[in-house]
């Protein structure tokens, strides 16, 4: 039988549509579990019910409910859909990548990868899956997990969420004409966090064949910090709704397990409940998620030894700070300084480079070495980087922003991203519309696809071989592009903290004054920066916040 966009699943028909410049198929929007509103707000996911007749899938679905960072809350509650790409033809058995879509778990949706490209060049199959955000995809408050069976009791919502998706392909991908056997979950930031935290999960044993991570990073929380915070954010709400009279009296409240607190959560408005904690701006002290319950992630999370042991690729970017450099408050308080190149440029340019360092090794190399001693599957790390000199793939971006910390989806998704704040960072029309430019892309697109059906990422074009990382080796591959090709090579890694703070412990190129308030307002309680905030004696910053 051949394939087509009407494809019939046991929960009824979907009609998807053909994407004509691509010559690809998809289906948008397809359910694979209940919408978890109402009493299934902070339940694990219903699997999805049967429906009548042919269920139009031809339009991008609405997001989950969230605050987008010029707080205008958008998307509605519960939305559990997913998006699935394929080339408009017969082929069956695809290799499949998993997308898990970025924002902090607290933003964006599925359709921020529209897969037509990717799936075309790499005659492979993409599912981009929703998942809930923020305090409905990570709640654990303890008014919630009694009596709840102990998944449930993990508070860890999102990545249910993720199991269930990826149940729901096990059974329905052959359909397509995807292969239920080779998927490779991936994500991008917090996505690719999540992707990572299911190494470590016995949940997700023998779901998922490979993963990728786009800067995600290794992050786990203990689950009573999250409370912590979790009550701290609402206890305002609380105030407000005259249940208790003072902020330690509402926090006190919401830290019990009355069931008049669950009631509360229950049915208190979504719109008032997401921009609680939507200032997190890569600071997991803000916004704690992924806990180390137990159940659904090991309580000693990645120094856990049991891992589910596949081929993994961490990717990372050159210049990952710059991003939020110009999100931070104290640089986007002073924007209009930009451009004078005094010493608030220099400052953006210092906390822009040593940001950088961390973060990059936090998403490559720092993961690697961290997962390595009691992980079986092969590791490759990857850096996207771009050169400075006149030829580079695009001088504009090198100079000011370098290779920003999404910037990679330009080039895996042969796409312009729409996600990228227009603040420091202006996503110009035809940056990247260069021969060099176009070669990155496909290189990257092979290299992944190679990975994919692999399990062994590729230097297309290149003579190098590009070896699993060890701790001997400490191996990355570098993808770069000047205007014309793309220049793609093996170097041996060699960051250090030690480096690091003697390197900015010398630098003189803004005064000392400024680079205190650096290292302790803009570096500090970052996720990437607790060997930083450890040496430079750097206080939590969230009491300050909250």
């Amino acid at each position: 039988m051949s394939l087509d966009t009407l494809i019939e699943l046991k929960q009824g028909k979907v009609q998807g549509f053909l994407h004509e410049e691509t010559n690809t198929w998809a289906w948008k929007g397809v359910p694979y579990a209940e919408k978890a509103v109402g009493e299934l707000r902070f339940k694990a996911p219903v699997a999805v019910k049967k429906h009548e007749g042919i269920l139009d899938c031809t339009q991008d679905a609405v997001w989950n409910i969230q605050c987008t960072p010029r707080k205008t809350i958008i998307g509605e509650e519960g939305i559990l859909t997913l998006d699935i790409y394929r080339p408009a033809t017969d082929e069956k058995m695809l290799p499949v990548l998993v997308y898990i879509h970025g924002g902090n778990n607290q933003t964006h949706g599925s359709s921020t990868w529209k897969g037509h490209k990717f799936c075309q060049k790499t005659n492979t199959m993409l599912v981009s899956i929703s998942y809930r955000l923020g305090p409905f995809g990570f709640n654990n408050l303890p008014a919630l997990q009694k009596d709840a069976e102990p998944v449930e009791a993990s508070g860890n919502f999102a990545l249910l969420d993720t199991l269930q998706a990826l149940k729901w392909m096990k059974e329905n991908l052959e359909a397509f004409g995807g292969d239920p056997n080779n998927l490779t979950v991936s994500g991008i930031s917090s996505g690719g966090r999540d992707s990572l935290a299911m190494l470590t999960s016995p949940l997700f044993k023998d779901m998922f064949q490979k993963v990728i991570s786009f800067s995600g990073g290794l992050t786990i929380t203990r689950p009573e910090k999250g409370q912590k915070r979790l009550a701290a954010a609402y206890a305002h709400l609380v105030v407000e709704d005259g249940i208790k009279e003072s902020i330690e009296e509402a926090k006190a409240w919401l830290l019990s397990d009355a069931p008049e607190v669950k009631n509360y959560l229950l049915n208190i408005d979504a719109k008032r409940l997401v921009p609680l904690m939507s200032a997190a701006q890569i600071r997991m002290s803000v916004y704690p998620h992924l806990y180390s319950d137990g159940v659904v992630l090991p309580k000693e999370g990645f120094a856990c030894t049991n891992y589910n042991n596949v081929p993994v690729l961490l990717i990372t970017a050159e210049g990952e700070f710059s991003l939020f450099c110009s999100r931070d408050k104290y640089f986007h308080d002073n924007l209009d300084k930009f451009e004078e190149q005094g010493e608030f440029y220099r400052e953006f340019i210092f906390a822009k480079k040593y940001g950088s360092l961390m973060y990059q090794d936090f998403n490559g190399q720092g993961a690697a070495a961290k997962l390595y001693p009691n992980y079986k599957g092969d590791i490759f790390v990857n850096v996207c980087r771009f050169g400075h000199d006149e030829n580079s793939v695009s001088k504009y971006y090198a100079d000011r922003n370098d290779a920003f910390h999404g910037i990679i989806m330009e080039f895996v998704t042969g796409e312009q991203m729409s996600a990228f704040p227009p603040e420091i960072i202006v996503p110009v029309p035809g940056t990247f519309d260069t021969k060099g430019a176009d070669d990155l892309k496909d290189k990257y697109m092979q290299s992944l696809a190679d990975f994919m059906r692999t399990g062994k990422p590729s230097l297309p074009g290149s003579q190098e071989e590009w070896p699993a990382w060890t701790p001997e080796n400490r191996a990355e591959s570098v993808f770069d592009a000047d205007r014309e090709k793309a220049i793609l090579s093996v170097r041996r890694d060699t960051f250090s903290f030690e480096k690091l703070f003697a390197d900015i412990d010398a630098d003189t190129s803004i005064s000392e004054a400024s680079k205190q308030k650096i290292i302790k307002e803009v570096f500090n309680g970052r996720w990437f920066s607790a060997p930083f905030d450890e040496h430079y004696g750097n206080e939590d910053c969230w009491e300050k916040l909250y």
